[in-house]
C-alpha cells in the first residue's frame, strides 16, 4: 500500500509505521506494537505521544496496561480540515507579508504534475489578458 499521501499530510514514517500497525492489530499495548513494527520501543512511544496529540489514536487503561488503537480511518478527513482552518485563519497574513515585496517576479516557473495545476489556478483567479510560455523539455517531443 502507498502511504506517501500520510506523509504528505503531515505523519512521520514512525508515525505511518505505528498507525498502519494498530489498524492491522485492532486494540494493542505498546509491546505487540514495538514486536510487529520492527520499531525501537522509544521510537514507538514518541509516535504514541504525538499520534494522540493529533487525535489519531486513543487509549484506554487494562489494569495498568495502555491499550492503544487507531481512529477510524475516514475521520483522517476531519484531521485534515482541522489543518485546513487553521492554515485559512493565518492566510490573511500570509498574504499581508507576500504584499510587502518590494519587486514582483517578472517570470515563474512551474514544474511538474504540481506546477501545471498551480499555473492553470492562477490563470483563473487572476484577471491578467497575457500569458507566455516555453516549454517543454526534450523527452516530451517524444510522447
Amino acid at each position: 500500500m502507498d502511504t506517501s499521501i500520510l506523509e504528505d499530510i503531515g505523519l512521520t514514517g514512525a508515525e505511518i509505521k505505528v498507525f498502519m500497525t494498530l489498524l492491522e492489530l485492532g486494540s494493542s499495548s505498546a509491546g505487540k506494537v514495538v514486536e510487529k513494527s520492527g520499531l525501537q520501543n522509544a521510537v514507538v512511544h514518541r509516535a504514541f505521544h504525538s499520534l494522540a496529540e493529533k487525535g489519531l489514536i486513543t487509549y484506554v487503561f487494562e489494569g495498568k496496561i495502555k491499550q492503544y488503537q487507531a481512529i477510524e480511518p475516514k475521520l483522517l478527513l476531519s484531521f485534515l480540515d482541522d489543518k485546513k482552518a487553521r492554515l485559512e485563519k493565518i492566510l490573511p497574513e500570509l498574504d499581508a507579508k507576500r504584499s510587502l515585496q518590494k519587486e514582483k517576479p517578472k517570470a515563474t516557473i512551474f514544474q511538474g504534475i504540481r506546477g501545471i495545476k498551480e499555473l492553470f489556478n492562477l490563470m483563473l483567479e487572476t484577471d491578467e489578458k497575457e500569458y507566455v510560455s516555453y516549454g517543454g523539455a526534450q523527452k516530451a517531443m517524444k510522447f
